[in-house]
Parts: structure tokens; sequence; C-alpha cells
């Protein structure tokens, strides 16, 4: 059974799909070499986890240029963050959300749906 996807085991895979070590990555992302191990062997407590810069200089370094965004994207949602993309469309669908009786299901819907389509991609 393969290991549970995590933000980590996500890095850690792409990092090594380009020959790179951890201090390669580090320099590369312009973070902590130590950080970066942390995240990889999900050893970040409560509040600890990568925010959004950290997150985009990640995919920066880690994608092939073309995959930037749909990897920031991935990324952001492995760490429990909600990408710029997925509030617009949150944005774009207010009136329905705030006509909806349950409006915090309709977001996740909302989010969801758009995870679900990105996965597909």
């Amino acid at each position: 059974m393969p290991p549970k996807k995590t933000l980590g085991t996500t890095i850690r895979q792409l990092r090594l799909s380009k020959k790179m070590t951890q201090l390669d990555l580090a320099r590369e992302a312009r973070i902590s070499h130590t950080y970066i191990s942390k995240i990889e062997n999900n050893r970040l407590g409560p509040g600890q986890g990568p925010g959004a810069k950290v997150l985009e200089q990640l995919a920066q370094a880690l994608s092939d240029g073309t995959s930037h965004e749909r990897l920031l994207e991935e990324l952001m949602l492995l760490a429990n963050k909600i990408p710029d993309t997925f509030v617009k469309d949150i944005l774009k669908n207010k009136d329905e959300i705030l006509r909806s009786p349950n409006r915090e299901e309709s977001v996740m819907k909302l989010i969801k749906e758009k995870a679900r389509r990105e996965q597909e991609k």
C-alpha cells in the first residue's frame, strides 16, 4: 500500500524526480534545508506549516515551468490552505452561497468540486 499523499511526501517525490538534494531545493527555493526536512518528514507542529509564500517558492523550484500554477494549487491543498483560484470561484458564486440555507456546506461543495476537477486534469 503506497504511503498517504501528504505535503511532505509530495515535495520529496518531486525533489527526487528532479535529482535534487534537500540542500539543492533549499538553495533554489531560498528556504532553510532543515525546514524542508521537517516538511518532508511531517515533523511540523501546529502553526508551523508553510505559508503561501514558502509554498510559492517550493512550487517555483519544483515545477518544470509549465505546471507551476497547478503544482502551487496542489501544494496549497495539501497544506490545508485555500488557493486564490478557489477564493475567486467562491467570490464568483457568492450570491448563490448567500442564498443557500447552509452557506458553509455550499462553500465546501465548491471547494471539493474544484479540487476534484483539478485532480482530473
